[in-house]
This record gives C-alpha cells, structure tokens and sequence, in this order.
C-alpha cells in the first residue's frame, strides 16, 4: 500500500517518521524547532474540520485536498416528453391517468359486475340487478367525484345528494346519481380478482397493475437529477387490510406504508408498497390432529 503522501496533496511528514529511536529508547538525533513546527501544522490540518462552501449557482463544492471521486452527470435531468397543448391542470392529469389506466377500469369493473352477477345468487332488491357496464366517459366522472369529495368532506357519502340545507350542493347530483355512485364504488377493480383469487398470489394483486403503469408514467415525464432521496411515507388509512402499518411518529399513524425514491424537488421516481411478510400456519386439519393426539388416552400414559 503506497504512502499517504503519494496522493495526498496536503499531507506533511510528522517529526516521528524521521528520528529513529536506539535499544535504550533515546533518539539519535534532538527535536528542532522545524520540526515541533511541521509537526504542530500537521496537527492543525488533521483536527481541523472540513468546510465546504457553496458557489454561485448553489451548489456545494468540494474542497481542495479531497480524495472523494468525482463522477460527472453524463445525462440532461429535468422534465421531459411534455407536450406543447398541456395548458391546464386538466392536460397534466390526464397525462398520468391516461386512457391505458382509464381501460384497465372500465374493463376489469365490468369483468368483475358481470362475474358477480353469474357466480353469485342476487336478490331482487339488488342494485347489481340492473348493471350496465360503464364506459369511459362515466369512470371519468366517477373519478372527478372523488377527487371532489376528499376536498369538500361530509360524514356519509350518501349526504353529497342530500336535499338538507346543510349538505345541499349542485354538484354531486348534476353528474350522476347516488345509486350509480355507491354501484361504481362497490365494483371498483383493476384487475380479474375472481382468476388471481384461486392461484396464490401476492396481498397487492388487486392493485399491483395499477401501481406498475403509475410508476411507469412518473418516470416517463421526469428524469432525475444528481441528488435523490430515500425515505418512507404513510398514506392515511384506517380499514381492514392485513399490511396496515402503525407509525407514531408520523402525522398518519395508520395507514400504508409506502417506500419512495425522490429527487430534490419531491417528485416520485419509483414506489414500493409495503407488504408484511406472510405467515406460514399450519392447516386447520392438522391442528386439530396435534390436538386429538395430545388429549388421547394413550399419548397420556
């Protein structure tokens, strides 16, 4: 291994490496001043902590001296693949819930209605009785409804088509009606649930495609730059699913938790959605067959 002042510009030999030392200990030649000197400087420069300072486009610099590798960005980060007749709000989000997520609703909420309605006895008050499959026009509203209610809340869903004075409004009544409403919400899918059900498959496959296509469309608008982050997040849920984390440090203590690589401005490169780890457990058959044996009159003897 080479020495430290082959790469090190600022390294300075202490007074140490150059006296040498007899068998009684004593050295052969007096300490000078210079070298008290050196080795005063040397220590100065070895206990003295890094600065690093900012230049005048913001960014940190390295310092002279450093032996950390530098590995120059070879790409042109930014947003890209944007087109020119995106002027409004609306043009953005419909870059990201195109009409490939848009299908993939409409398709498999109505694979599932329809399988419901064939595999499952019905009764006549049933709102699924009178299904009709949606198109893309009405999933559109559906999901304009419910981005308008996480911004006006009320404490039921059916209070957004009440006739009180208090929860009156023009709008929910205007695009479709309740009935629908609470039929959509119920029929809601992103994947063949009934097919995927009897294989054993992962806890996220309703959503797993969904999740894949998002991903795919953050990436495809956004390069990132130099400096990426890390970290975890909770999406605020409080319902029964089995991967519901509990956090008391967030300020959504319930809910799912999400890891997610970020660039410096908080735009989502990639996602993974947290899973715990399944469980093995023995089948009910055998458990009560450990139990048989246990309380049987011969194992007891």
């Amino acid at each position: 291994m080479s020495d430290d002042s082959d790469y090190d510009p600022d390294y300075v030999p202490s007074s140490e490496s150059t006296c040498s030392t007899d068998s009684d200990g004593y050295s052969d030649s007096e300490s000078t001043d210079e070298d008290v000197t050196a080795q005063s400087l040397h220590q100065t420069q070895r206990d003295r902590p890094v600065q690093q300072s900012v230049d005048s486009s913001g960014q940190w610099s390295i310092p002279t001296g450093s032996r950390q590798k530098q590995f120059p960005l070879a790409f042109t980060s930014g947003i890209k693949n944007i087109p020119d007749t995106c002027k409004t709000e609306l043009d953005y989000y419909s870059l990201f819930v195109d009409d490939e997520i848009i299908n993939l609703m409409v398709t498999m909420t109505n694979c599932y209605a329809n399988k419901t309605m064939i595999l499952k006895v019905l009764r006549r008050s049933s709102r699924l009785v009178d299904w009709k499959d949606c198109d893309q026009n009405e999933i559109k509203k559906f999901l304009g409804l419910l981005i308008w209610m996480g911004i006006k809340k009320l404490p039921k869903i059916s209070d957004y088509w009440s006739k009180n004075i208090l929860y009156k409004n023009p709008v929910a009544g205007s695009v479709m009606s309740r009935n629908r409403f609470e039929l959509l919400l119920r029929c809601w899918h992103f994947e063949d649930t009934y097919f995927y059900l009897s294989s054993n498959a992962g806890r996220l496959i309703r959503v797993k495609r969904l999740v894949d296509l998002i991903t795919k469309k953050f990436q495809n608008y956004n390069t990132p730059g130099e400096y990426l982050t890390v970290d975890e997040t909770m999406v605020a849920f409080r319902g029964r699913i089995v991967f519901m984390q509990y956090i008391p440090g967030k300020k959504h203590k319930y809910g799912i938790k999400l890891f997610k690589i970020c660039d410096e401005n908080g735009y989502v490169h990639d996602l993974i959605v947290y899973e715990v780890e399944r469980q093995e457990r023995r089948p009910r058959v055998i458990n009560k067959t450990f139990s048989w044996i246990r309380n049987s009159p011969e194992q007891a003897k």
